[in-house]
């Protein structure tokens, strides 16, 4: 896997990936990572979040009510298994 220099510039104008990966459960503190990126979007309307990671039964429905309150159920993405995890880290600019 080639990593890239870390002065190379991740964001593009058209998006600024935010990723947060580990399991899905309620310890990680998700729920505030999606509160935290609907305030984010206010001054960033380019921010994406991605969630990677294995979920636990329940879990996924509470973290996916706290998005639609906050109102960026739409704009979040989970995803549960990954092909290439290595993409996703170099698709991010941050990485939480």
């Amino acid at each position: 896997v080639a990593i890239p220099d870390a002065t190379t510039p991740r964001g593009t104008p058209e998006k600024f990936a935010i990723t947060g990966i580990g399991n899905m459960v309620s310890v990680k503190g998700w729920d505030y990572l999606i509160e935290a990126y609907a305030d984010l979007l206010k001054d960033h309307p380019n921010a994406e979040l991605t969630i990677v990671g294995q979920v636990f039964p329940g879990y996924f429905f509470d973290l996916y009510g706290v998005a639609e309150k906050c109102g960026v159920a739409d704009r979040v993405r989970f995803l549960t298994e990954t092909e290439n995890i290595g993409k996703v880290y170099a698709e991010s600019d941050v990485i939480v």
